[in-house]
């Protein structure tokens, strides 16, 4: 056997990394469900375009469609590249092409289409691009500038509100399933025999999970996913979870007062020792939901270099 910090710690990666990747299973299924990055892109891109005969007319071309803005994995494929494309392709109209104008300043189609667009903020910002534009690789140029800065922040956005459903996802599991950091790592350091079947664990694991692995995009199979994790999970045996037991028979000299598992020791009427253990538990439930909120390859890195020191 190895030491028995390191495989404490052995332990308590292996319990972090499959927290942190059920998490992200939790946040792909609410992703797919809710469709939060497509929703982001809609709104910063209806922002963008004010003009709502132009808005439509730019989501619902062929080279884009509604599709490419609420389909899942689609959503991947809208670039400012793309938005600039279509966006100049609209702009030529009626079979004209922008490389046939010599000058876009003095042209007839530039003010055609200025004059179609109602909204005064749109039509200013247009007719900046158009005016400073003399060809068309340029007007395609500062097109992808303008959408760039627009898919940027949707894509922040994004990120902000997938960081804040892993907070609460992480905390609520945390809970929820009591894996408390400070229980758990006590636990491995008197019990010999559940530290080893953990170790033994985490080194099967470690050869079969990829950190890294796309999601699955399916609905159903995103839920499937996550259930494999927490059967894993939940196959270590750890002493997570919660349970009631009344002591008020039994000495309070019994180690089961002092189990923070059992709800009934948090009843202050039940045990005098009620607030210190309900503080332990709250640092103990905090120390997990800011591991996971570390993400799984940080926690498959380490595990990984542990392991391969044990």
């Amino acid at each position: 056997m190895g030491s028995p910090i390191i495989e404490v710690g052995i332990g308590l990666l292996f319990i972090f990394l499959l927290m942190s990747i059920l998490v992200s299973q939790i946040n792909n299924i609410i992703k797919n469900r809710l469709n939060v990055r497509g929703a982001y892109y809609q709104q910063e891109l209806t922002r963008l375009l004010q003009d709502p005969v132009i808005r439509d007319r730019l989501f619902n071309h062929p080279a884009i469609g509604l599709a490419d803005i609420n389909e899942n994995d689609a959503i991947k494929r809208i670039t400012a590249e793309k938005l600039a494309d279509v966006l100049v392709d609209l702009l030529a109209g009626n079979g004209e092409t922008l490389e046939q104008l010599e000058n876009l300043t003095n042209s007839p189609l530039v003010n055609r289409v200025l004059d179609a667009i109602d909204n005064p903020d749109l039509r200013a910002r247009l007719e900046q691009v158009l005016m400073a534009a003399r060809s068309l690789p340029d007007v395609r140029l500062k097109l992808i500038d303008w959408f760039d800065g627009t898919l940027n922040r949707a894509g922040e956005l994004y990120k902000r509100r997938m960081a804040f459903f892993s907070l609460v996802a992480g905390a609520l599991l945390a809970v929820l399933l009591n894996v408390d950091t400070i229980y758990i790592g006590q636990s491995l350091w008197d019990d010999p025999v559940l530290r080893q079947t953990t170790v033994d664990a985490a080194s099967v694991a470690i050869e079969q999970i990829d950190p890294n692995a796309p999601l699955p995009e399916t609905p159903g199979e995103d839920i499937t996913t996550a259930s494999r994790t927490f059967n894993t999970l939940m196959e270590l045996r750890l002493p997570m979870g919660w349970y009631v037991q009344d002591l008020s028979g039994t000495s309070p000299e019994s180690p089961l007062w002092g189990d923070s598992r059992n709800l009934w020791n948090f009843w202050p009427a039940n045990n005098a020792e009620w607030l210190s253990l309900l503080v332990t538990k709250i640092i103990g439930i905090a120390l997990t939901t800011l591991a996971v909120m570390q993400g799984a390859p940080f926690w498959f890195d380490l595990l990984r270099r542990a392991g391969g020191s044990h």
